[in-house]
């Protein structure tokens, strides 16, 4: 599950293509 998980956020980071995302992330944890 945890290797799906891992599949699914790198192709989540590659579409938006910005560095938002990853920032937006890091904040929340």
């Amino acid at each position: 599950m945890t290797r799906v998980k891992a599949v699914v956020a790198d192709h989540l980071l590659r579409f938006a293509g910005s560095d938002s995302l990853e920032v937006s992330w890091s904040e929340q944890a």
